[in-house]
């Protein structure tokens, strides 16, 4: 499911408030048009109304293809320092840690998501995921 809601920003530059959408999620099986907007650099990005600043929005996000039944969530860098994420979010195997996958709430495939730490690595690792699943499916065929 994709989750996204408003969020009142503060421009860093002018000080400027404005409402912006906020994206938790994102599933691009079920809204393949906001994976487009996605490549294009449009979610999750303040654009400030006033002065013009433009910024990525430091705020955990989950791209999911259930189709192709993989995931990957994205962590701010900063988040890498911060003993309370490790421990709430994160394996001793270094996996996400997810109790929805073992009460049967949520597929068990998302228990194997990619965690990085940039936009970018998350852009090239969807990349890289739907190649290595669709060259596999044409192989089988």
């Amino acid at each position: 499911m994709t989750q996204e809601k408003m969020v009142e920003v503060t421009c860093p530059k002018c000080q400027n408030e404005q409402e912006v959408k906020v994206y938790d999620s994102l599933n691009v099986t079920l809204n393949p048009a906001e994976k487009v907007t996605l490549f294009e650099g449009k979610i999750n990005v303040f654009e400030c109304e006033v002065c013009g600043h433009k910024a990525l929005l430091a705020v955990p996000f989950l791209y999911h293809d259930v189709e192709r039944s993989f995931c990957i969530y994205y962590f701010p860098a900063e988040y890498v320092e911060e003993d309370e994420f490790i421990r709430h979010w994160v394996t001793a195997e270094g996996k996400l840690r997810l109790p929805q996958v073992q009460a049967g709430q949520i597929p068990g495939y998302m228990a194997d998501a990619q965690i990085v730490f940039s936009m970018q690595e998350l852009l090239n690792y969807v990349v890289f995921r739907e190649r290595v699943i669709d060259l596999h499916r044409e192989d089988a065929e």
